[in-house]
């Protein structure tokens, strides 16, 4: 009788609307570049356009953040991060409808060691806030 109210009990919580967790999958996409290059390649820059027209058609994009690292120290990396970011740009704005923006945002790492020991330091990271964000209808917004 014990094992049957929780099982009970469980199926219970996991169902229950208050427990819903709404998560939504695959806003973000990483680009790992190889160290001093800023070239996308057609076959990622493919991949890019299809996930953003994606999200575009299935919710609305309100905007994207285009995030990438650069360095105290290294102003030629600082150079290549930033030609990285004009890429990705002018890879996104032709697709971008009336409303959109793309926005910026910039981490500063100060590594005084080799730089190709960190792996996230040639990355960017593209993310999206689709439009159902902002209306409160993502996941069945105030319906569940």
């Amino acid at each position: 009788m014990k094992f049957l109210r929780a099982t009970l009990a469980s199926l219970i919580y996991i169902f229950s609307p208050l427990a819903y967790s709404c998560v939504i999958p695959d806003l973000q996409y990483y680009i790992k570049f190889s160290p001093d290059t800023s070239e996308l390649g057609k076959e990622e820059a493919t991949k890019i356009a299809k996930w953003f027209i994606y999200w575009r058609e299935k919710e609305g994009i309100k905007y994207a953040i285009v995030f990438s690292n650069i360095t105290k120290e290294d102003r030629d990396f600082n150079q290549v991060s930033n030609q990285r970011v004009k890429n990705i740009t002018s890879l996104l704005t032709p697709l971008l409808e009336e409303k959109m923006k793309i926005k910026y945002g910039t981490s500063i790492r100060n590594y005084s060691v080799e730089k190709s020991k960190y792996d996230d330091l040639n990355e960017i990271q593209i993310s999206i806030q689709p439009e159902c964000k902002r209306t409160g209808n993502c996941c069945g917004g105030n319906s569940r």
